[in-house]
């Protein structure tokens, strides 16, 4: 993105993140070292991120293109779905 990207957190993912224990980190560390696991087409482009978080633990993030250089998080997840992610928990 360079250095005149942003990423806002939906109040949803925020949300998600709370309850699900993660936090800004574990969200940085799944866009930085993830790779796109797939592309959503829809009234919004959104990315399909899987990474790792801190814990090294497998963690979905969801990304909304709003933009030029304007991103969203959408949500942010566990991955359990054995047919659309590698590394899933449980």
């Amino acid at each position: 993105m360079g250095q005149k990207g942003t990423i806002h957190i939906s109040v949803h993912a925020k949300h998600q993140m709370n309850k699900r224990g993660y936090d800004k980190r574990d969200i940085a560390l799944a866009i930085y070292n993830g790779k796109v696991v797939e592309t959503q087409y829809g009234r919004d482009l959104k990315m399909v991120i899987a990474g790792f978080d801190q814990s090294h633990n497998p963690i979905v993030v969801v990304v909304a293109w709003k933009g030029w250089y304007d991103f969203e998080i959408v949500t942010v997840m566990p991955p359990i779905d054995h047919q659309r992610f590698d590394k899933c928990i449980g």
